[in-house]
Parts: C-alpha cells; sequence; structure tokens
C-alpha cells in the first residue's frame, strides 16, 4: 500500500492554546515513517471545481469521529447521542409517572379534606 492511498485525521485538544490541534498524514508502520501533510493555500478560481483538498475513507472518517468526541466536540446542533437519548426519554417517562403519582395523592388529600374523611 503506498502513503496516498488514504490519509489519516487526527484531533487533539491543545494544552497550550485553547483551541484543537489537527493532524493530517500517513503512518507507514512497515518501513517506521510518518508522512505529515502541509496545507498550502493557493488562488482559484471560483467558478472552476477544484478537487477535494483531501479525502477521508469511512474507517479514517470515523476515527475523526471518535478523535473529536474523545476531546470534548459535540454537536453544535445539541443532538445526543442514541445512548444519552434513550437515557433522557426513560428519565422523563419516569418524571411524568413520579408526577402523576404525586398529582393523585395531592388530589386526593384536597378531595378528603373537602369532603372530611370516612
Amino acid at each position: 500500500m503506498g502513503i496516498y492511498n488514504s490519509l489519516d485525521l487526527w484531533c487533539h485538544r491543545s494544552p497550550v492554546q485553547v483551541c484543537y490541534d489537527f493532524y493530517l498524514g500517513r503512518r507507514d508502520r512497515e518501513q517506521n515513517k510518518v508522512f505529515a501533510a502541509e496545507i498550502i493555500l493557493k488562488e482559484v478560481s471560483p467558478a472552476t471545481l477544484n478537487p477535494a483538498s483531501f479525502q477521508l475513507d469511512p474507517d479514517a472518517a470515523q476515527m475523526l469521529m471518535d478523535t473529536m468526541w474523545q476531546a470534548g466536540l459535540r454537536p453544535s446542533d445539541g443532538q445526543a447521542s442514541t445512548g444519552q437519548l434513550k437515557a433522557t426519554e426513560l428519565h422523563l417517562q419516569d418524571t411524568r409517572n413520579l408526577n402523576a403519582q404525586l398529582l393523585d395523592v395531592v388530589l386526593n388529600t384536597v378531595l378528603e379534606s373537602i369532603n372530611g374523611k370516612d
């Protein structure tokens, strides 16, 4: 496999600055080498469809998402993961059940005080 077949993209929270560090490159474990990408900006015509800056295969994209999550980044729209959403739904149902039981107790107590105890 050549070094250009796929790239890896890593994300880490910077321990020094308030930012996230991204690393784009490839490890060649057979030759014990690391290749790092340098990004150079060049002017292009807005009317021209330029090739992508880089591509990530699904495994590399998932690895990026996982490392971003581990670095503390979350979706800005507030969507929780499936497990978090399920836990929230269960908690909400428990709260509804508790509120219904509490309302029954309060209503029965009020009714008994109005009607007198039998």
